[in-house]
């Protein structure tokens, strides 16, 4: 559904994609195009969840698990006909910053935090995407704001993955000099995450 916060800073639309293609409410111009964008970052997460769930079965010398959520070898999804998978939380957002920099505005768009999530994937359209950064070694460094490269995505780590080793990325979005569009996908499996309280 569609939200816009109370401060002011960005309006979003929220796709739960657990779901069946003909209940999610996807909108209606060129509705396949937005289906199979997130059939690939679906994808994308997948192979990234499964390989780190080996490196970390690797480095702690555990024995193999009897069930993986999908192997590094699985194609992607046939786009004609997604999979369905039981428990399947997770959430793709289309996000619209205003960016109004009043005088008196926070240049500090979206607060530091993680994600609750497992993984999380933010493609950047294109190269006048600007304000992600993500937090190392004491210092906030532009993740999206480079024109030099294209077909960049980011993935960020979210609490999910703490319960395997893995530290949750620290991210914020600052203000920038014009509106910014970015979409995002978050992994989040009944499997591995407990279901959000709605």
């Amino acid at each position: 559904g569609y939200e816009k916060t109370a401060d002011g800073v960005r309006e979003i639309m929220r796709y739960a994609t657990g779901l069946p293609d003909d209940v999610v409410n996807w909108p209606r111009d060129r509705k396949h195009v937005w289906m199979r964008g997130v059939a690939f970052l679906r994808h994308v997460t997948d192979v990234a969840l499964d390989r780190l769930l080996l490196l970390q079965q690797h480095n702690h010398h555990q024995q193999r698990r009897e069930h993986r959520p999908y192997s590094v070898s699985t194609p992607p999804w046939n786009l004609k006909q997604p999979r369905t998978r039981g428990g399947d939380y997770s959430v793709f957002y289309a996000m619209h910053y205003f960016n109004n920099n009043d005088r008196d505005t926070d240049p500090i768009a979206v607060k530091p935090h993680v994600d609750p999530s497992l993984l999380v994937i933010e493609p950047f359209l294109c190269n006048e995407t600007t304000g992600l950064q993500v937090h190392h070694d004491g210092a906030w460094i532009d993740c999206d704001n480079n024109t030099t490269m294209t077909n960049v995505m980011v993935l960020f780590v979210g609490k999910g993955m703490s319960q395997f080793g893995y530290s949750p990325t620290l991210h914020r979005v600052v203000r920038g000099d014009r509106p910014r569009q970015t979409i995002i996908y978050e992994q989040k499996y009944a499997e591995f995450y407990p279901p959000p309280n709605f």
